[in-house]
């Protein structure tokens, strides 16, 4: 036996079809005003609607999709111009998750759970009731290590890495020499207020933090922004890029400012749950723009008390 078919109820169907087709599923059959039935672009699973008079709306269903590539299908959806419930965000079951509701209300998830989906840590074991338990939420050990200026170059080149992965949602390019370059790469190590950190794990190089004060909204001089953050591929994912920000932020008390260039939507989702879960909710967002780039904006204050939730 195995689960390849799903109905949910709709109203009216020439409103949900061209939905589901912007989400990808590919129409194979329609009978309308009453029926229609979809097959996912990968396996064989199809998915039906059934006209109904009125959708209940405490029905508590959930139909997940899972997405290899869950940020950029994302950003594709919200480029159509689907609106989510909520951006992809990593959950406590390990399995990173986008919400969204289709025009009858019915509740659908883009989700990405890899192994986790059928051998997450705390499976039930052959010859056990239970395996060891959740271990969801295991720290990761990291370091955050002030750059000195004998390793800038080391920081400069994983800004290279950096500044291709920005390119795909600003107007960057490489100059004559291949290289995108930082205007303000050398004034951390000469003007007052900027901090140049590695992020390492078990000793090696994942990523890095710029850390000044030359906020874009907040007008307190004593304010920080974290100016760049960037963890490499091989550690996204992992909650090494939450540890690092939570370290980063514990060491500078104080009103903060992290922005986002609005059309990164991995980057937005990373930092609103981070935010999120380090103020337990209590930050601020609005929009701005820098150098004709729309950005989102998270204002929070913070302390040494603020700890990790959980």
């Amino acid at each position: 036996m195995h689960l390849n078919q799903v109905t949910l109820p709709s109203v009216d169907l020439n409103k949900s079809i061209p939905f589901y087709q912007v989400l990808g599923l590919r129409l194979i059959v329609q009978s309308l005003p009453e029926y229609a039935r979809f097959v996912c672009p990968r396996g064989n699973a199809t998915l039906s609607l059934s006209r109904v008079e009125q959708v209940q709306r405490d029905h508590n269903v959930q139909v997940y999709f899972e997405c290899e590539d869950l940020d950029q299908r994302v950003q594709d959806l919200v480029n159509a111009g689907i609106s989510f419930d909520e951006l992809p965000t990593d959950k406590r079951w390990r399995w990173r998750e986008a919400r969204l509701r289709d025009p009858d209300e019915n509740q659908l998830i883009l989700f990405l759970a890899g192994a986790n989906r059928i051998n997450p840590p705390w499976r039930i074991r052959a010859g056990a009731e239970v395996a060891a338990g959740a271990r969801g939420g295991t720290w990761l050990p990291c370091e955050i290590v002030q750059v000195p200026e004998s390793d800038k170059l080391v920081l400069r080149r994983l800004m290279e890495l950096y500044c291709h992965d920005l390119s795909a949602y600003v107007q960057l390019d490489v100059d004559q020499n291949g290289l995108f370059g930082y205007r303000h790469f050398e004034a951390y190590w000469t003007e007052p207020g900027r901090h140049p950190f590695f992020i390492k794990m078990a000793g090696k190089h994942a990523g890095f933090a710029l850390v000044n004060s030359h906020c874009l909204v907040v007008t307190d001089p004593q304010a920080h922004a974290m100016a760049e953050f960037f963890i490499m591929k091989k550690y996204r994912r992992s909650g090494l890029g939450r540890r690092a920000a939570i370290e980063i932020f514990n060491r500078f008390p104080g009103k903060w400012e992290v922005t986002q260039v609005a059309t990164n939507v991995p980057a937005v989702a990373f930092w609103e749950a981070v935010i999120d879960e380090y103020t337990r909710g209590q930050y601020e967002t609005t929009r701005s723009e820098k150098k004709g780039i729309p950005r989102r904006v998270i204002m929070f204050e913070t302390g040494h008390t603020n700890t990790p939730a959980g």
